[in-house]
């Protein structure tokens, strides 16, 4: 892990702490409520799924953001 010239070395660990916290809460937290689903329709279930899903939903968009201005920081 070298961060590439320009690039502070903190934005390469801030990208892998949101990866482990979105891959944590797959398979902690959705994928449990998938299999609860698959053996048939839960409200209590689904909602818990949906609601746990915003967990991922922010981490993967932090993580593009930063993506995003690692980019933006390499290329000028």
């Amino acid at each position: 892990f070298q961060p590439i010239a320009g690039l502070p070395g903190w934005m390469i660990y801030v990208g892998l702490a949101l990866l482990v916290v979105i891959w944590l809460s797959t398979a902690l937290l959705q994928v449990p409520r998938h299999r609860e689903l698959e053996r048939g329709f839960d409200a209590h279930a689904h909602s818990r799924l949906v609601n746990s899903n915003w967990i991922r939903t922010v981490g993967w968009s932090l993580r593009a953001g930063l993506a995003l201005w690692m980019i933006g920081r390499a290329a000028g």
